[in-house]
């Protein structure tokens, strides 16, 4: 996420986005939120860049609060589900294992 804000919430243009989406693309990040106004920008990144990349445009920032959480909403839900599935697991094994106890 990179940008500014007016006071009345508008989200401002920026420099450097070339730079700090290829950055970001090296580092594994593959949605990024940038200012609605950088749209022209697009075609500075090389396409190898764009191709694997998200981008989420935003105007005001009330989008890139509402992208922000989304994405974490679906963090917490994922890693939830992989906590049950471990739970899950442990304690089929445990049955399992008191079921056939010279296993």
């Amino acid at each position: 996420m990179t940008g500014e804000i007016s006071l009345r919430g508008l989200v401002l243009p920026v420099g450097g986005i070339k730079e700090k989406v290829t950055a970001a693309s090296r580092a594994g990040i593959t949605t990024v939120l940038l200012p609605a106004r950088n749209r022209r920008d697009l075609d500075d990144i090389p396409e190898e860049v764009r191709k694997v990349m998200r981008f989420v445009w935003c105007e005001r920032i009330d989008d890139a609060a509402t992208e922000a959480l989304e994405q974490d909403k679906v963090r917490r839900i994922a890693a939830r589900a992989i906590q049950s599935l471990r739970l899950y697991r442990q304690k089929s094994i445990e049955r399992y294992e008191k079921r056939n106890p010279g296993l």
